[in-house]
């Protein structure tokens, strides 16, 4: 979904009004065009990004429109993104500091199997982040 923010900016390269912002949720693409014709795109490829847009698409779509219109979806974006690396990250460590099974893994050099339990508990970390942070 394409969504185009209300304020319009003059574009000589295309002789016609351009939105301000665009927010392409698709591509995970932030468009800003300035008077002067310098457009900046800015891609986000993480996964939270990918799922937290297409949440808000299908559950409040209007939120999504109004950050756009104010100019603030790259920003937006952005803060999310880094909320949820950190978030995931330290709930990541917590979870290895607490299994029992990492912890053997790692006191006796076994890397297998402490990469193995360590994505693991990747996973069970991003789940439980993904749960407050992405979807809401």
């Amino acid at each position: 979904m394409i969504f185009k923010s209300e304020k319009q900016v003059y574009s000589k390269m295309a002789d016609k009004l351009v939105a301000e912002w665009t927010l392409d949720t698709g591509t995970q693409m932030v468009t800003h065009t300035k008077e002067n014709d310098v457009v900046t795109k800015r891609c986000f490829w993480r996964d939270c990004v990918r799922y937290h847009l297409n949440y808000r698409v299908e559950n409040a779509p209007e939120s999504l429109q109004k950050l756009v219109n104010e100019g603030k979806i790259q920003a937006y974006l952005e803060d999310l993104e880094i909320r949820v690396v950190d978030a995931v990250n330290e709930q990541a460590q917590k979870l290895m500091d607490n299994d029992k099974d990492y912890q053997a893994a790692v006191s006796v050099g076994n890397l297998n199997a402490a990469g193995s339990i360590g994505n693991v508990l990747q996973a069970k970390a991003e789940e439980m982040v993904y749960q407050t942070i992405v979807y809401v």
